[in-house]
């Protein structure tokens, strides 16, 4: 597919999920990004937020990753209850990338699925530099469509994991996961916990992906040595004594993290220091060890958001996936590619 920049390539989300994803190319694009992040070699201002009444929320997550021929930004917002009350999902996102040699703006995605898709390969990603690198039980707390992901990515990344631990907030969805996820993954052992502290105590690393309940309710005091703990649910699940009694915090965005923690707590310990996962991943050295515990907070960064969106973009094109809409010339031009 030829696109100047006369045109713009819209993916929505069912173009996206007809390419054939590779997750371990995700996956390694994931890590690359944070090695540059690492480097230095990432322009990411901070994420802007517009706060709405009703823990309801938009943010704007730009970033550029030159070695990874890619900028852009998400746009995503939040509004808790919609599908309730509305029959509408209550997150939504579009990405736009643009040219980093001419700045034109090359595509429109739909970003929510690319965001199930970079989160799970970032939290895969930090399971194998952060997790005991012999795992044999994965705990996951959470029965949604990134529960999905986030298993698909870290079994690709850590092939010891025989045992799955999963806790929902209702029975219906656990079985319901467990039982589809037995017929995809038929070597791997499926447990359907019903106790919250067997499953933390019990896994090697435990992801919570759950909604943002109004308290925390995981005790760290629950997680082995040598355990990871691996929230993508921001601050929501574990209690915030986690930053005294953690080894080490880690974490994908410093200042992020930080002000989550001060809006919903007050001021971070003056003596608790965050490792940002850009710094983990430059340095060799292992920092797990089976006598220290460690928790982190990967919260999401849009500069996985534009590499994992630019590798989309490049596989689109390849497959003549996509809307060929004109940036410059008439609504006639619009050409629908292969869906």
């Amino acid at each position: 597919m030829i696109i100047n920049y006369h045109h713009i390539l819209y993916l929505s989300q069912g173009d996206i999920e007809s390419i054939d994803l590779n997750m371990s190319e995700a996956i390694n694009i994931t890590a690359e990004t944070f090695v540059e992040h690492g480097l230095d070699k990432v322009i990411m201002p901070d994420k802007t937020s517009i706060d709405v009444e009703g823990n309801k929320f938009f943010h704007s997550m730009p970033a550029m990753v030159q070695a990874k021929d890619s900028v852009g930004v998400k746009w995503v917002s939040y509004y808790p209850g919609n599908k309730i009350s509305n029959h509408v999902p209550d997150a939504s996102c579009i990405i736009i990338l643009n040219d980093t040699s001419t700045g034109l703006p090359l595509c429109i995605m739909e970003g929510l699925y690319i965001t199930y898709i970079r989160t799970a390969a970032a939290a895969a990603v930090t399971a194998k530099k952060l997790g005991n690198p012999h795992a044999k039980s994965l705990g996951i707390i959470g029965a949604g469509e990134l529960s999905r992901w986030s298993l698909k990515a870290i079994l690709s990344a850590v092939p010891s994991i025989k045992q799955v631990r999963v806790k929902s907030r209702t029975t219906q969805s656990r079985d319901k996961f467990c039982d589809e996820m037995q017929e995809l993954y038929k070597e791997v052992e499926f447990i359907k916990d019903e106790s919250m502290e067997l499953l933390v105590s019990e896994s090697d690393i435990v992801v919570s992906t759950t909604p943002q309940p109004l308290t925390p309710f995981l005790e760290f005091d629950w997680l082995k040595k040598g355990g990871l703990a691996l929230p993508l649910d921001m601050i929501a699940a574990w209690k915030i004594d986690c930053l005294e009694k953690a080894d080490h915090v880690v974490t994908d965005d410093k200042r992020f993290l930080s002000e989550l923690i001060s809006q919903k707590y007050g001021n971070v310990p003056a003596e608790r220091q965050f490792i940002e996962f850009g710094e983990v991943m430059k340095n060799e050295e292992p920092m797990w060890s089976n006598e220290k515990k460690i928790i982190a907070f990967m919260n999401g960064v849009g500069s996985t958001d534009v590499t994992v969106g630019k590798y989309i973009y490049d596989k689109a094109k390849n497959e003549n996936i996509g809307t060929v809409l004109p940036l410059l010339g008439n609504r006639s031009d619009a050409v629908v590619l292969k869906h």
